[in-house]
């Protein structure tokens, strides 16, 4: 993939422990070089891989609608619906409609049906 792999969180404290662990084992070094996160107010930039929460993947959006410099969003949690969980599925639904050879999403989740999520996209 050429851009980033944005992988969305429901929770804050998710977002920012999950990025030190995948920096961890992505690369052994710390949040700040090829992972990073950002949830409320706290951002630390990665240059591959970041961990978002689903607000702050809609405040992104907001200010670049088509999310140019992401390749793939991952929406993990994808059960534990809520108003910016749906938003954020509705976000990808229209960036892959205007993206369709260069964006990728993947949906998250223990419990959901898939057959939902598919017919949804």
């Amino acid at each position: 993939f050429t851009g980033r792999v944005v992988c969305t969180q429901p929770r804050a404290l998710a977002a920012e422990d999950i990025a030190k662990r995948v920096a961890d084992e992505f690369d052994g070094c710390d949040v700040g070089g090829n992972v990073g996160f950002k949830a409320r107010r706290r951002e630390t930039q990665g240059q591959r891989i970041m961990l978002v929460t689903d607000a702050a993947l809609i405040s992104m959006a907001r200010s670049n609608p088509h999310l140019q410099e992401m390749s793939v969003l991952m929406i993990d949690e994808a059960h534990e619906r809520s108003l910016n969980t749906d938003i954020v599925l509705g976000i990808a639904k229209r960036i892959r409609a205007a993206r369709p050879h260069d964006f990728h999403i993947v949906v998250a989740s223990a419990t959901i049906n898939p057959k939902d999520f598919v017919a949804f996209f």
